[in-house]
């Protein structure tokens, strides 16, 4: 206390300095329309920035939550897209009788750098979700499941060398199969594509359909380049991949209901 009492006293001159230039402050202010008006302008402009620096605080710390709420709404849309499309058909909405079922899930693990890449996601036959299932993100094609455990599954993404996909360019719907080098992420290959085929860079490259594993004219990436094989007569396409699977974190497992009866049909094809 005697030591607060002694600081008072050594430096009340500048404390009664510093109460005195603000009472003029104020009085100004309250006295004069001018700098009234500027003080009030000034006053809304910092605390205008300030409750937007804290905004963007609140909102950095709640974006996981925001993202899986925009997973959710995305898997919501997609399923009634299917829906709807089915209500052109039967004319009732029943999610029975959709070609196609989304279920959402997170990525838990992720490589990119490997020949053998592979994806690990928090979503299980418990789930839902079974061996050889379509997966996509929210921008394009990732892959198909490998395996799967009660609540987890590994994709094998485009990203694996051992992937293959029947794709189609967008614009003409010229069909070939796309591929990984194993080279670059963000890139793949486009095979089997015959040189009398107009192609143009920046073409988009979309899912063909003939598969029972992807609906039809699911983004897949677009034309980088091209060039002609002589020997074979077909283009060899560089396709960049929409989906950046170095920040991958949310994806959709897509279910097609009518797999088994097309490919038991299929099956009986080759006896």
């Amino acid at each position: 206390m005697r030591s607060l009492l002694r600081f008072i006293l050594r430096y009340h001159a500048t404390f009664l300095f510093v109460i005195l230039e603000v009472i003029c402050v104020v009085m100004i202010v309250v006295n004069n329309h001018y700098q009234r008006t500027v003080f009030s302008n000034s006053a809304e402009l910092f605390v205008g920035k300030l409750q937007k620096n804290w905004s963007g605080v609140t909102s950095y710390f709640s974006l996981a939550r925001e993202n899986k709420l925009l997973a959710d709404e995305n898997r919501r849309l997609k399923n009634e897209l299917e829906q709807r499309s089915a209500y052109s058909r039967f004319f009732e909405v029943d999610s029975s009788n959709v070609n196609y079922y989304y279920y959402k899930a997170d990525v838990i693990n992720n490589s990119i750098w490997n020949q053998k890449n592979f994806i690990t996601i928090d979503a299980g036959s418990v789930q839902g979700i079974s061996k050889d299932m379509g997966v996509t993100g929210s921008l394009g094609v990732v892959g198909i499941v490998y395996n799967c455990s009660a609540n987890y599954a590994t994709i094998i993404p485009i990203i694996n060398t051992g992937f293959k996909l029947s794709v189609k360019i967008s614009r003409n719907d010229y069909f070939g199969s796309l591929s990984w080098s194993g080279s670059d992420y963000r890139f793949a290959r486009m095979a089997e594509v015959p040189v009398h085929v107009e192609v143009k860079v920046g073409d988009t490259i979309v899912t063909s359909g003939f598969s029972a594993i992807f609906p039809p004219d699911i983004p897949v990436g677009i034309v980088d380049g091209f060039q002609k094989i002589s020997s074979s007569g077909l283009y060899e396409i560089n396709v960049k991949l929409f989906t950046d699977f170095a920040s991958l974190k949310h994806v959709y497992v897509v279910e097609n209901r009518n797999k088994n009866e097309i490919q038991e049909l299929e099956a009986g094809n080759d006896q």
